[in-house]
């Protein structure tokens, strides 16, 4: 199945807190280090989310543009994609490689918005960054305190490109969401190629 399992990753909702970076200029985004530009625009997502919980309930159009405008401009898609797809990118063409791309953004981008009305104002602790200031590929982590006691590890690996940092992967309680994907999608290049893998997505995105 291609949908991430809701009960496995149904904390991913909190993520996008992390992830709406809505900063007010670009500029500003290279110039501020990832955990901190993280952290500074987290108490305005969470004040969108809450004004937008109406609006979102039993609506998950809603949810999926709030996703798309928010999260996605954040998110190294094609990154995503390479990862999901491990060896078998090499044997995919230009034009399967954008196709892959495409619709691999609308699977997360519909995850996603499935999972936005997960967020129930858990606590969120940030780590300290072990990063250099010069590195460019870094790992951001959390904890979800959540009302049980229990905690859940967030890591957030990112890149530094050009236009600012972006996510490439999640890992929740160890377990990352791109290479989540790896096995379904090797099983069904293995059946019928990657066009297929590709006509299989495409389905599931209608």
């Amino acid at each position: 199945m291609f949908l991430v399992s809701l009960l496995r990753f149904r904390t991913l909702a909190v993520l996008l807190l992390f992830l709406s970076f809505a900063v007010r200029s670009e500029t500003a985004q290279l110039l501020v280090p990832p955990d901190v530009l993280i952290k500074t625009i987290t108490e305005e997502v969470i004040v969108l989310m809450r004004q937008e919980s109406h609006a979102r309930e039993g609506n998950s159009g809603r949810a999926a543009v709030l996703v798309e405008e928010k999260v996605a401009p954040h998110l190294d898609f094609e990154q995503m994609t390479m990862l999901a797809m491990g060896p078998n990118w090499r044997v995919a063409t230009s034009q399967e490689r954008s196709r892959l791309v495409r619709e691999f953004h609308m699977l997360l981008v519909r995850t996603y918005g499935a999972l936005l009305d997960g967020y129930r104002d858990q606590a969120i602790v940030f780590l300290p960054l072990r990063a250099a200031p010069t590195d460019t590929d870094v790992t951001v982590r959390a904890q979800i305190r959540q009302s049980s006691g229990d905690a859940i590890v967030i890591a957030i690996r990112m890149k530094k490109l050009p236009e600012g940092w972006k996510a490439y992967d999640i890992v929740v309680d160890g377990v990352s969401l791109v290479l989540t994907y790896r096995g379904t999608f090797r099983e069904e290049i293995a059946r019928t190629g990657v066009s297929g893998l590709i006509k299989v997505l495409a389905e599931k995105n209608k």
